[in-house]
Formats: structure tokens, sequence, C-alpha cells
């Protein structure tokens, strides 16, 4: 039962995960296009980035965050720059199941 319970949050955590992600790279990339003119492949990557460390960080907020430890913000950042380059590359749809199946994965190794 509690099996279930711990696959439904996770979902939902990672689908909240992925949208924030996702709003911020777009929030980002039309802030530095307009601030500093910037050409779209330095918007991008400059996107990419700066969610990628909101993303890490966003990770040891809340009632299931983690204490901060550098280790994992940097895992989580690499994890938050494959993600944005693969939203950039192929879209959301391909993102979501990139997310999804490494969470799988986790309560795979958690469980077993």
């Amino acid at each position: 039962m509690s099996c279930s319970l711990w696959s439904i949050l996770n979902i939902y955590i990672t689908t909240i995960s992925l949208e924030y992600h996702i709003i911020i790279s777009i929030i980002m990339n039309s802030i530095l296009s307009f601030i500093f003119q910037w050409k779209i492949t330095l918007q991008r990557i400059g996107a990419i980035v700066g969610a990628a460390i909101l993303f890490s960080l966003f990770h040891f907020i809340g009632v299931f965050g983690e204490p901060p430890s550098i280790s994992l913000f940097l895992i989580r950042f690499m994890a938050g720059l494959f993600l944005g380059g693969l939203y950039t590359a192929r879209g959301f749809g391909i993102t979501a199941c990139a997310h999804a199946v490494y969470d799988l994965i986790l309560v795979t190794q958690t469980f077993t």
C-alpha cells in the first residue's frame, strides 16, 4: 500500500519539478533576450544553466527537501543541464520520460 502511495507522490513531484524547470527556462530565456540582447544560442545556454541551478536548489527546500550538500547539488545541477539540453533539443515529452525513467530506477533500487 505504501509503495503505491510513494509512486503516486513521486510522479506528482516529478511533474512539478519538470514543469518548474521548463517554466524557469522559458522565463530566463525571455529575460536574457530582452535585457542583454543575446543571440538565441547564448540565450538558451544561459537559460539552461540558470534553470539547472534553480532546479538543483529546488530539491533542498520544502517538506521533502534534503539537507544541503555540495555533492547532491552538483549531481542535480548536472541532471538539470542534461534535462535542459534534452528539452531544448527534443521537447517536453522525451524530457519527462527521461526524468520518469530515472525516478523509476531510484524507486526500484530503494524498494529492492
